[in-house]
């Protein structure tokens, strides 16, 4: 990593190898935050400096995680990771490890559905966790697909059909709202009444509400031509009820535990230390419990 003028950002790496990286993002964790606040932004992955070989295992490396479109861009325009640096950072807030719960089987509470990496919140997320869950759960998900004699017809499940029948009522309706005012919309109440900057009672119940009329004017007056703006309208349909549960999550919290600061709660309760917070579905509610952080996740 190096700044705006090519200087080496971390004191831990003088020249990048595939053994060694440049660890600075990983331990150093608000290194992004720092260079913003002091001036010394952006910041930029170099390469210039990596051998042939290194290069091509890193891209190896990023076309197994999925950056097949990126990679392809930057061949198609021609732009050489040893020729030119790229800006990069990482989003806010970190959400890696924060998700649903598994057990040692790497099954969720949905019976049939298994999680494993980024998505998962009561086990090391990164790749140690990541890898060895993947592979855990994936046996686990072959051996419950063995034992089930049959399967429901999906086109008949109550709930498939109320999903279709919504989705085609996007696609028939005369309204003109589209879902990019709908996903601009939900981004302004989140970081207005939810961001990180201030958090209170009284703005999280403001959040609430307007989430609420959001989602019923979306509900009405929401149309999509196609089914690209169909998937984009369902992803914010998904992310407004992500929203209303971290709303709520945080109202659970009443102490300030940074990032998360309640600026109605300014001091940490130690009764909450070693503790997370949990949220399942009953029926139509979330319910929210507390379980140890050290808990045996079996």
């Amino acid at each position: 990593m190096t700044d705006f003028f090519g200087n080496r950002i971390s004191p831990w790496v003088v020249k990048p190898s595939r053994e060694l990286g440049d660890i600075a993002a990983d331990i150093w964790r608000d290194v992004f935050d720092y260079m913003m606040q002091s001036g010394k932004s952006p910041v930029y992955m170099d390469c210039s400096e990596a051998s042939d070989e290194d290069l091509e295992y890193m891209i190896w490396g990023l076309r197994n995680e999925g950056n097949t479109a990126l990679l392809d861009h930057l061949r198609e325009e021609g732009l050489d990771f040893k020729r030119y640096r790229y800006e990069f950072t990482r989003y806010e807030p970190m959400l890696c490890g924060r998700g649903v719960e598994i057990n040692v089987k790497g099954e969720t509470s949905v019976e049939g559905l298994y999680a494993a990496g980024d998505v998962v919140g009561n086990l090391i997320a990164y790749t140690p966790g990541a890898a060895v869950f993947g592979w855990i759960a994936g046996g686990s998900a072959a051996e419950y697909a063995e034992k089930v004699s049959s399967f429901e017809r999906v086109e008949e499940s109550p709930l498939i059909k109320e999903r279709v029948e919504f989705c085609s009522s996007l696609m028939s309706r005369d309204r003109e709202a589209s879902w990019k005012e709908f996903n601009l919309a939900l981004q302004q109440i989140m970081n207005d009444y939810v961001g990180l900057r201030a958090r209170s009672a009284t703005l999280l119940s403001a959040a609430l509400t307007y989430l609420g009329n959001l989602r019923r004017a979306a509900c009405k007056n929401l149309r999509v031509e196609n089914s690209h703006e169909l998937m984009r309208a369902l992803e914010v349909f998904d992310l407004l009820e992500v929203g209303e549960v971290v709303a709520l999550a945080i109202l659970q919290r009443d102490e300030t535990r940074p990032p998360h600061i309640r600026l109605d709660c300014p001091w940490t309760n130690p009764l909450y230390n070693n503790l997370l917070l949990t949220v399942r579905k009953v029926g139509d509610r979330p319910v929210f419990e507390w379980r140890r952080r050290r808990e045996d996740i079996s």
